[in-house]
């Protein structure tokens, strides 16, 4: 039964030293992780740098803003840009610019075939020349007529047709007025509650140095307790050197001579009843203590665990139930005053912001959906607007200019001529007019209407460019990443990691110590009956 006893006491004493080594350290871990954590989170990370983030967001939306109220803004000018592309299109395609100009270009240049002509030769009458000095004006003419319509798109690139880009600004403004209430919000009711930040800490800084002070001396408490009962465990080591005494005094005194047998054996149970009682008061004395010093030590690991448990809970809030937390911070928000007035639009906006960072998609595509549709409907009728005006001036310009006059002179000046090379250019000419006056045909047979597949390329390429526009002013993602990782990592994972386990690892040191305790009592019980 001894050699049992001796066994179990050195593996409880091995047991009990080596937790009291781990709950040490853990304990020195855990005070430390908790007086980091309070630091960091009241002097740096609320509201120091979800501040200057706010701050650093709210620039962005000012400068977003800038493209969307200045008359000469990028916005204003790639529209521009996109609709003169546009028109380039349509001209070519709907009112044969490119054929018009071949035919005006070859005219030029049989014209200045005949001037050569008549230059060199003295010989034609004055008539061939005045004729060729009305086919002149009437070229010169139709160069000035047709070139109105072009004014047109040329007036617009140029910003002297406010009133098609008034049709952008409109709806441009209504980005604005979005833009401007997002910044007015920031500014007066979230920026203006939370600076200067160091007059709006979670707490001062000298309750915070006292709540650090408290959470230090409650550590060293519990590490002195720690240790005292890991001493206690190796006080129980010397138990078996003990029983060697009392097994080396029974010896000597049963090898004692019969002479002094009486007389030992009254003065032995003197010295026993002696010895027994002030070892047994010790006895009551160290469990006493013992007692006092785990019940401590069991209120400071519930305090642990409480801790513990409200840390896990946290973090299981923030990574698996989002939207209970939306809805928890932005109650918190309007009974604070703060953004009183919008909660169901920031309760949608917030939670399509988390979605779309999670996603990896610009958050601004939900933010302003809503405007793609009105943006597309003043796109249209911007170019429909500049599409009746071009056209319009088309249709005068045509009227005005007389195509089959400029034939009759054409054969007025064959006839008069009465020369092959003459007549030969002169027949160029009168092609050239012939097929001019067949697209001015076509033209005045036409309408303004644009083609639905060219508005729509056109709507969509200024669409993406406004998109490119909103994705590299602002972030992709507006939350402060960086500050909700560092939270995390130094709540969820550093603090919670320390505390994860701690109260069990010192309940278990606790249960080695009273279960050495218990066998050191039996032990010791036995031997003294």
């Amino acid at each position: 039964m001894s050699c049992i006893s001796l066994c179990l006491l050195i593996i409880i004493y091995l047991l009990g030293i080596g937790d009291m080594i781990y709950v040490a350290y853990r304990i020195n871990q855990t005070e430390h992780s908790i007086d980091n954590t309070i630091k960091e989170i009241n002097r740096d990370i609320y509201p120091k740098e979800i501040s200057e983030h706010i701050k650093y967001l709210n620039k962005q939306l000012k400068n977003l803003d800038q493209y969307f109220i200045q008359t000469n803004s990028i916005l204003i000018n790639a529209s521009k840009s996109m609709l003169v592309n546009a028109f380039d299109r349509i001209l070519k395609e709907k009112y044969f610019l490119q054929d018009i100009i071949q035919s005006i270009n070859n005219i030029d240049k049989y014209i200045q075939e005949l001037q050569d002509i008549i230059n060199k030769e003295s010989i034609l009458s004055p008539l061939v020349i005045q004729i060729f000095q009305e086919i002149q004006e009437q070229y010169q003419n139709t160069i000035d007529y047709l070139q109105i319509p072009l004014k047109e798109i040329c007036n617009y690139a140029n910003g002297t047709q406010t009133n098609i880009d008034m049709k952008l600004l409109n709806v441009l403004n209504l980005v604005h007025e979005k833009l401007l209430k997002a910044i007015n919000s920031i500014n007066n009711d979230i920026l203006s509650q939370i600076t200067p930040w160091q007059n709006y800490m979670l707490i001062n800084i000298e309750l915070e140095e006292r709540i650090r002070r408290y959470i230090s001396l409650v550590g060293i408490i519990f590490l002195v307790l720690v240790i005292v009962l890991g001493s206690d465990i190796s006080s129980l080591n010397g138990y078996p050197n003990n029983q060697s005494y009392y097994q080396t005094k029974t010896i000597n005194k049963n090898i004692s001579t019969n002479h002094h047998r009486q007389r030992n054996k009254v003065e032995r149970m003197s010295s026993n009843n002696g010895s027994s009682g002030i070892l047994l008061c010790l006895i009551h004395i160290a469990f006493v203590i013992m007692i006092i010093i785990l019940v401590i030590m069991v209120l400071l690991t519930g305090v642990y665990y409480a801790l513990d448990l409200v840390v896990q809970g946290a973090c299981r809030t923030v990574h698996d139930d989002q939207p209970f937390l939306i809805n928890f911070i932005i109650d918190r928000l309007i009974k604070s005053n703060i953004m009183p007035y919008y909660s169901s639009e920031i309760n949608r906006t917030v939670t399509d912001v988390i979605s779309d960072c999670r996603n990896h998609i610009h958050f601004s595509k939900k933010i302003f959906e809503n405007y793609w549709s009105v943006l597309d409907g003043n796109v249209k009728n911007m170019m429909n607007t500049l599409s009746e005006q071009i056209f319009n001036q088309f249709i005068k310009s045509i009227g005005q200019i007389n195509i089959p006059l400029d034939i009759n002179l054409i054969i007025q000046l064959i006839n008069q001529a009465n020369r092959s090379d003459v007549s030969v250019i002169a027949k160029e000419i009168n092609k050239n007019l012939i097929t001019m006056n067949n697209l001015f045909k076509n033209i005045n047979n036409s309408n303004s209407i644009l083609s639905p597949n060219l508005i729509q390329s056109t709507i969509s390429q200024f669409e993406n460019y406004v998109k490119k526009v909103l994705e590299s002013t602002l972030d992709g993602c507006p939350l402060p990443l960086a500050t909700i990782y560092k939270t995390d990592t130094l709540v969820c994972h550093t603090l919670g990691s320390s505390l994860s386990g701690l109260w069990l690892s010192v309940f278990f040191f606790m249960f080695i110590v009273i279960i050495g305790f218990c066998i050191f009592g039996i032990c010791v019980y036995k031997r003294l009956n």
